[in-house]
């Protein structure tokens, strides 16, 4: 059990690094690179995305990033949603 937690630190670290790496810069930029499938949640905690300003939604459900406008939703591929059509 142990080893697998230690590999799934493993993962999740390398998966920071490739969003380091990416130097992802919008919302729009990262729904691209999910669905090109550069990232995917064998890589990386899909929770710890960037999130790219304004207020935490007030729903959260299956949303993973967000920004002043829209949120990031992933339900097998990633799309964008307006906040004002994700309440």
């Amino acid at each position: 059990m142990e080893i697998e937690n230690l590999q799934t630190e493993k993962i999740l670290t390398a998966g920071e690094e490739i969003l380091e790496i990416l130097d992802i810069q919008n919302l729009k930029e990262l729904c691209a690179t999910i669905n090109e499938g550069l990232l995917d949640d064998r890589i990386v905690d899909y929770a710890s995305l960037p999130k790219f300003g304004g207020e935490t939604p007030t729903d959260t459900a299956g949303v993973f990033s967000w920004d002043s406008k829209n949120v990031l939703k992933i339900n097998g591929s990633a799309y964008i949603v307006s906040r004002t059509d994700c309440k």
